[in-house]
């Protein structure tokens, strides 16, 4: 961890770079071998989008403290007590991990007030030898509490993906993603690079479906935060290019990891309104 940060902050909060989740990570599976771990001790399935990832991140530069805190929460009492199992598609942990990605521009968003810190610092500089003598010359702005702040939130993502499966989505869900985004159905839809999603959701429901087909009677929920994807204009239903997928595998949709968790443990946290 970073103990102090020069005033030179051209490379301000370049740490992003370096939060790498670590050697621990599992390797990925197949969907094949990843539904034979889930029958092998059947419980409900999560499929999370990353989406739901970023907003530990997000909540915590919005001032939604408790959200991120219960969210924490939920994914530890979850690894204690084997409630479901967590599913991402590697998709998601390359979109977690990449720099130009989500993390770094939330990050990001602390450089604009560092910018102008360091900009008073050097004006202080300035008029501390001019006539303004006597002004106190300040050389640094310490922000060793959001390097350890963020590297804790990455260390329970890393959890998250430990207490896992990460799956490396077959052919049949990249063709299923490929042709969604071709036709712009949802989860894609004009004037957006889609693929990412459509494969994260392709493979949620072909895994689901496999599932199935072998006796799977467990509860089977896809959450994504990202609701103008996945809703309808109303956002009281599953957008109606989705339903069909959803339903020929009762796959349901929630839109967050607290509501899904609210579901599974009986009414404890918040459990919202799924949709199937």
């Amino acid at each position: 961890m970073l103990s102090s940060w020069p005033c030179d902050m051209m490379t301000s909060l370049i740490y992003y770079e370096n939060m790498s989740m670590g050697d621990s990570s599992p390797i990925p599976l197949t969907e094949e071998d990843a539904v034979a771990l889930i029958l092998s001790e059947p419980r409900p399935v999560v499929f999370v989008d990353t989406c739901c990832l970023g907003d530990i991140f997000r909540g915590i530069l919005d001032g939604k403290i408790d959200d991120v805190r219960k969210v924490c929460l939920a994914i530890q009492n979850n690894s204690q007590n084997h409630y479901c199992h967590y599913v991402f598609s590697e998709q998601v942990k390359d979109e977690f991990c990449k720099p130009d990605q989500f993390v770094k521009r939330e990050i990001d968003a602390l450089n604009q007030p560092i910018r102008k810190w360091n900009n008073a610092v050097r004006a202080s500089k300035v008029l501390s030898g001019d006539v303004f003598r006597g002004i106190k010359s300040y050389t640094q702005f310490d922000l060793s509490w959001a390097t350890g702040l963020y590297e804790d939130l990455r260390g329970q993502i890393a959890g998250m993906f430990r207490a896992g499966h990460v799956v490396i989505p077959s052919e049949k869900s990249r063709v299923w993603g490929s042709c969604r985004e071709g036709s712009r159905k949802r989860p894609a839809h004009q004037g957006k690079d889609s693929f990412g999603d459509c494969l994260i959701c392709g493979s949620a429901i072909n895994m689901t479906r496999m599932l199935r087909s072998k006796g799977f009677v467990c509860a089977a929920y896809f959450t994504s935060s990202n609701v103008k994807d996945y809703m309808g204009v109303n956002r009281d239903c599953l957008h109606a290019d989705l339903r069909d997928d959803f339903a020929s595998c009762n796959l349901t949709y929630c839109n967050s990891v607290l509501q899904v968790y609210g579901l599974i443990v009986k009414g404890t946290m918040n459990k919202g309104a799924a949709v199937s």
